[in-house]
């Protein structure tokens, strides 16, 4: 029986304007130059019923060629805006407490005039946690119900 075969390998570089695609994330990408360079990718809760995600997002870069300066990251997405100025010679900025979505990376990069490029990787990871149900809530009222009337019955006896 013959074996499947293996799957295509990964893009070596998502061009400005590109989609890292959805969780998780973890795609090189490429920016030119001087400006903005702007990414899509999505969040997706893969958590099971009664938990949810909470995404973490690490950017690594480094130069290509000529020196690059990148003078800010940022991540906005419908409930999440978070602009980091990384500080001289960082090569990770990292963001926490994304919730599933759809997001936008962008880099704003300086750079010496002719061909430069800053290359890196995005990494997401997920941290499920589990948030407690309605049930929970209404047994722990009930019982702070209880032991108020047990307290309210010793007083007047």
């Amino acid at each position: 029986m013959p074996s499947a075969p293996p799957p295509p390998p990964p893009p070596l570089a998502v061009e400005p304007g590109g989609n890292l695609g959805v969780n998780p994330v973890d795609v090189p990408y490429l920016a030119f130059g001087t400006g903005v360079n702007e990414y899509d990718f999505t969040l997706v809760d893969l958590a099971p019923a009664g938990f949810f995600s909470t995404f973490s997002l690490d950017v690594s870069m480094f130069s290509l060629f000529k020196p690059v300066t990148v003078t800010g990251v940022s991540v906005t997405g419908t409930s999440f805006s978070q602009t980091i100025a990384p500080a001289a010679n960082t090569s990770l900025v990292s963001f926490t407490g994304l919730a599933a979505g759809s997001y936008k990376l962008s880099l704003v990069t300086s750079s010496l005039p002719g061909f430069s490029a800053l290359t890196g990787t995005v990494t997401s990871t997920a941290t499920v946690t589990p948030v407690p149900e309605a049930e929970t809530y209404a047994l722990a009222l009930a019982g702070l119900g209880v032991v108020g009337l047990v307290a309210a019955r010793r007083r007047k006896a």
